[in-house]
């Protein structure tokens, strides 16, 4: 599976829907990715048959961490997003997460994970999928 990050704006969307349908690629076969929920939504409405995923990192805050699961979910839901591509923080990230996530309909995926116990962590508690720089050590250390 091809992903494919925007960093740019919504601007981009019809560009990159007349891209993906000319490069003989299926919509399985491609994920676009993105920062901006924005983008996200107007890739959805240009092209609902193609899968996308907003990404999102959390910060702790004095109440907490931010976003939580049910704000995730919200965004997700509101924009169209087929799933979401979170940091892989481990405070955050746990089974409770990822069934909150799941119970939306949604996918969760996890980026950037290059330490192999915290690549295991986030297998045990059924991520989609781990994106990192290691694949190699990645896949040996999990059964993925």
């Amino acid at each position: 599976r091809i992903l494919v990050e925007i960093k740019d704006t919504a601007r981009i969307v019809d560009a990159l829907v007349a891209t993906l349908e000319g490069s003989g690629l299926r919509p399985d076969q491609a994920t676009v990715i993105s920062f901006d929920a924005e983008v996200i939504e107007a890739f959805k409405r240009a092209a609902p048959a193609w899968t996308a995923f907003w990404l999102t990192s959390f910060e702790e805050t004095e109440v907490g961490w931010r976003p939580t699961a049910a704000d995730v979910v919200a965004t997700a839901i509101r924009i169209g997003a087929d799933g979401v591509d979170v940091r892989a923080v481990p405070e955050v990230v746990d089974e409770g997460f990822v069934r909150t996530i799941r119970a939306a309909g949604l996918e969760v995926h996890v980026w950037t994970v290059n330490d192999l116990e915290l690549a295991r962590r986030m297998e045990s508690v059924g991520v989609d999928s781990i994106t990192t720089d290691r694949p190699v050590q990645v896949g040996e250390a999990t059964s993925r």
